[in-house]
């Protein structure tokens, strides 16, 4: 005799399912299904991150820039740590040209990306751009010291410490 129980899915199991489907259809081209059905993940599991990073890839390449920046700050909404999608919020903001915007998502998860120098190296960019010399080459300084062979932020740091007073300077070295 032969008890077959069927197990019933937690939505998290089924999100999970849903997803490797969506990764199917990408690799089938089927983005649009693809696209729906991420939606669909997400509205189970807003958690799920790796649905939300290929949600955010194919919205892109699609010419979707104010659904994938929607879903990326959606995503840093509910985890700040999320530093990943900070930086994609950002450069699409920058983008949209706000980069005032861009500074202010970028300072918001900066506790948990203290250690990434893209990170910093990108937010001393901005800040260069606004003409906030002395908070630029905080993070610049801080990037080149993790990534010391990256001559483009050190070119950042030194293009900011020509803008600021010779006492500001030594201070800041």
């Amino acid at each position: 005799v032969l008890n077959k129980q069927v197990k019933e899915l937690t939505p998290q199991q089924r999100a999970e399912n849903d997803y490797r489907k969506a990764t199917g259809l990408v690799q089938q081209g089927r983005t649009a299904e693809a696209i729906s059905l991420l939606e669909q993940v997400l509205q189970a599991d807003a958690g799920n991150a790796a649905a939300r990073q290929t949600l955010i890839a194919l919205l892109l390449n699609s010419k979707r820039q104010d659904d994938a920046i929607r879903c990326a700050q959606e995503g840093l909404n509910l985890d700040v740590k999320q530093t990943g999608f900070a930086m994609i919020v950002a450069r699409l903001q920058v983008e949209k040209g706000d980069q005032q915007a861009a500074i202010t998502t970028l300072q918001r998860s900066l506790p948990y990306a203290l250690e990434r120098a893209e990170y910093r190296a990108f937010l001393a960019a901005l800040l260069q751009r606004e003409g906030r010399h002395k908070e630029a080459i905080e993070h610049y300084l801080a990037a080149v010291r993790k990534t010391p062979q990256s001559g483009l932020w050190w070119m950042g740091l030194g293009l900011s410490l020509i803008h600021i007073s010779e006492p500001t300077r030594q201070e800041a070295i």
